[in-house]
């Protein structure tokens, strides 16, 4: 059974990438690659959906994976599904939250480099749904995705 974050995400996916035609990257930690499949089912979204969940990733390798893909074809989005699952890299000494700052500024870096909207899903203390998105490129409505 997914979580309450992962359902909206991927309802936000599903609904963004029919009604925009977009190339999106999907970074998810807690599901399958298949599985994430199994709840989009659509063709026409999986060819426009690349789907990286690695658990543990670090943020140089989603920089990476990230310029690669745009490379090949020009994304249009990218959506990280919980900030907690990604490192800065391991030879810096950092305590989580300057990790998570470096993070996101490395994230936000990208976004500008590449014009491209980062949306990036957290659980605060345990319970709150966070979304940030670093570029104001889409207005998201979070009911239309519940």
């Amino acid at each position: 059974m997914l979580s309450g974050k992962t359902t909206l995400v991927l309802n936000f996916i599903k609904e963004i990438i029919e009604s925009e035609d977009m190339h999106l990257l999907f970074f998810d930690f807690d599901i399958r690659k298949e599985k994430v499949l199994q709840n989009i089912n659509n063709d026409f979204i999986k060819t426009n959906l690349y789907i990286n969940n690695t658990h543990s990733i670090s943020v140089r390798e989603i920089l990476e994976q990230t310029k690669k893909i745009n490379n090949k074809r020009k994304l249009d989005l990218i959506i990280i599904d919980d900030l907690r699952f990604i490192q800065a890299d391991k030879s810096m000494l950092l305590s989580r939250k300057e990790e998570e700052n470096y993070i996101l500024k490395q994230l936000n870096l990208l976004s500008k480099e590449l014009n491209i909207t980062i949306i990036i899903t957290s659980i605060v203390r345990g319970k709150d749904l966070t979304i940030m998105s670093l570029n104001e490129k889409y207005n998201i409505n979070i009911e239309d995705y519940t």
